[in-house]
């Protein structure tokens, strides 16, 4: 029995839930992750083909590849050319949920605003170890992501994907494995939102352009510097996501 069969009333539940606030993609994120959650689709399995998912679920094909796009930039779903796409081995289902609470709810409002402090702390101290520590090379690779961000400005999933690709570099860069891992933890949680705050055309441009400041403070060693930009870009990370809350609320 196709595994996607049984859940056909969620996703129709989901969508009523939301009074359509969110879009079919999103409906179609919320779908695998609830059949990951309920053990129907298990790490290594194979989705169901492109055609029958979009059968099973009346959805249009665009939607669909959509939503499977916001799933490989979430690292959910992987997809090999010619195979389809399967769940990644490394995913752990029973965490999967809170991955998705800062994009989708704000019943947990007081944990996430803890959880922006928290990153507020560990960020301003890996950008300032990234500003002594740097390396030529290092620089090469944060120029590279930057240049591939440019080039991504006007694809949400890639876009979001290079977005965190360029904090986990400057947490390599400070060279220290406690601030690595515990950014790892955070961007965890987070992840989700950066892909819903990515789909803003106007965060992409602001937050291409605190990146870029970033870069220029690490380049030029610049300590105070440092801690203003990225006090200034967690900021406006945490104005969208509390603008955001405040439209899924009225």
């Amino acid at each position: 029995m196709n595994p996607l069969t049984n859940g056909l009333i969620s996703i129709n539940i989901i969508t009523m839930t939301k009074l359509q606030r969110i879009t079919t993609a999103e409906a179609v994120v919320n779908y695998i992750n609830n059949q990951i959650q309920e053990g129907h689709l298990k790490p290594g399995d194979s989705l169901p083909s492109e055609r029958n998912l979009v059968k099973d679920l009346g959805i249009s094909r665009f939607s669909l590849r959509e939503g499977l796009a916001r799933l490989s930039a979430l690292g959910i779903v992987y997809t090999q050319q010619g195979k389809g796409a399967f769940v990644t081995t490394e995913l752990n289902p029973e965490s999967l949920r809170q991955v998705f609470l800062p994009a989708f709810s704000g019943s947990k409002k007081k944990i996430y605003d803890d959880l922006f402090v928290a990153r507020r702390i560990l960020e301003e101290e890996i950008s300032a170890q990234a500003v002594a520590k740097r390396s030529e090379e290092d620089l090469q690779e944060l120029q590279q992501i930057l240049e591939e961000t440019g080039r991504s400005i006007d694809e949400p999933p890639r876009y979001a994907s290079l977005d965190s690709q360029f904090h986990k570099v400057m947490a390599n860069i400070s060279d220290n494995l406690f601030l690595q891992k515990m950014l790892e933890l955070v961007h965890n949680y987070i992840q989700a939102f950066v892909v819903e705050h990515a789909k803003d055309s106007s965060c992409r441009q602001v937050g291409y352009q605190d990146h870029l400041r970033l870069f220029e403070c690490i380049k030029n060693r610049d300590a105070e510097g440092i801690h203003h930009a990225m006090s200034t870009h967690l900021a406006h990370f945490k104005d969208y996501y509390e603008r955001r809350l405040g439209n899924l609320d009225s």
